[in-house]
């Protein structure tokens, strides 16, 4: 008669605890792994839907810039400073884009051919475009900056201009609070203007205390009658790079930097 088979030994106490132990290790690195993955897709997609928005951004006001209306009075394109708590944002563009032909090419524009290019006063994270196709006055001279700086107010909280958002991913930083402790934020893009000759340079040549020879031209580029004047615009802007509460930051290292910049030339009669 053959023997009966010998019953199998179970698992010990002992054995079943290392088993479960190395168990809830690998499903703890690979849940770890797994977030990690998902935090990584959903930080590249961030990135690559903050580099689409400034290259839209920077294309529109590259092109903008490039077809604005320049003359002697305007130089198609100037760029206004605001001051809070002793801090200066040179944060708004203005560009003389008229949406047909300009009423008066040879002076100045009017407000209805202005394009302001500014963080959205409501939303410091939108960039937005201004445009108030109603009002024909006459924008005044660049040189009346009291004067521009109530008029560009009014007309960024204007009911009856028409904003259009750049973007939304504009990065908004905290730089104070008001006197009711609520914190002011400000869009984090920057303008940065240019001319050559510049303007103190072209006065003191008219008064006769700098030679024609010594303006600052483009690329040493002037005759005995004519010379070639520049004006640049430098654009710098900061957007987000990510939209999910693991990836805001409130100190910026989730934002991204991008730069541009926009040229236009005129001929300078002696």
């Amino acid at each position: 008669m053959c023997p009966f088979p010998k019953p199998s030994r179970g698992m010990t106490l002992l054995e079943l605890l290392i088993a479960t132990s190395i168990m809830a290790i690998m499903a703890g690195v690979l849940g770890a792994l797994s977030l990690s993955v998902q935090m990584q897709s959903r930080f590249s997609q961030g990135q690559g839907e903050a580099v689409q928005h400034a290259r839209v951004v920077l294309d529109r006001l590259q092109r903008q810039m490039h077809e604005a209306t320049i003359s002697a009075q305007f130089p198609g394109f100037a760029v206004f400073v605001d001051e809070v708590a002793g801090q200066k944002y040179p944060d708004t563009l203005v560009i003389w884009s008229p949406t047909t032909t300009a009423i008066d090419p040879h002076g100045l524009p009017r407000w209805k051919e202005l394009l302001i290019i500014c963080p959205d006063p409501d939303d410091a994270g939108r960039l937005v475009e201004i445009r108030d196709p109603a009002d024909a006055r006459v924008a005044p001279s660049l040189d009346d900056t009291a004067t521009w700086r109530i008029e560009l107010y009014s007309l960024k909280r204007s009911a009856s201009a028409e904003k259009t958002e750049l973007t939304d991913l504009l990065r908004a930083a905290t730089i104070g609070t008001s006197n009711s402790g609520n914190p002011i934020s400000r869009g984090a893009v920057r303008f940065d203007l240019r001319k050559r000759p510049t303007d103190a340079q072209w006065q003191d040549y008219q008064n006769g205390s700098l030679a024609w020879e010594d303006l600052d031209w483009v690329q040493g580029i002037y005759g005995t009658k004519t010379g070639l004047g520049q004006v640049w615009c430098r654009i710098e802007l900061q957007l987000e790079a990510g939209s999910t509460a693991e990836l805001d930051d409130v100190n910026g290292q989730s934002a991204l930097t991008f730069f541009g910049s926009a040229a236009l030339y005129r001929e300078l009669r002696k």
